[in-house]
């Protein structure tokens, strides 16, 4: 009987230290931010036009008061808050769609792991010229 209480109680303490370490773990992820948070970049949502992604805030700021017809000092306000708070911010919503600055991410960078890298050259309309025969010549 004795070896049974040994054993729960050592099944318990071990459940006990194993769970504090995975809740700390988990903690500290919870708390992990992006890693450009206030990087001075964000992404520019164009309605069904598509994404600008990692566009200067200064420049986002000038490209969304321009689609929204509205003035650059609000529009500027509005990406800085997206960028330090990581927050959307929506600029309007037009006949193109809503304009949305939001936080760029680690994902979206092409440098990124998983993002597609353009290592194979893209075809050109052109045909390549075929290649001239060479001859060897001995110098005799």
């Amino acid at each position: 009987m004795r070896n049974v209480a040994k054993t729960v109680k050592t099944l318990g303490a071990g459940t006990v230290l194993g769970g504090s370490l995975l809740f700390t773990a988990g903690m500290g992820m919870a708390l992990a931010q992006p890693d450009t948070a206030d990087d001075g970049r964000v992404n520019v949502a164009v309605g069904n036009a598509g994404v600008l992604e990692d566009v200067e805030v200064a420049t986002a700021a000038q490209i969304a008061a321009g689609v929204c017809d509205t003035d650059v000092a609000a529009v500027n306000e509005l990406a800085q808050a997206a960028d330090t708070e990581g927050t959307d911010q929506t600029a309007c919503t037009n006949t193109v769609g809503t304009i949305v600055i939001q936080q760029n991410g680690p994902g979206q960078s092409e440098n990124a792991p998983g993002q597609a890298q353009d290592s194979v050259e893209t075809p050109t309309s052109e045909t390549p010229a075929p290649a001239e025969p060479t001859t060897a010549e001995d110098g005799s």
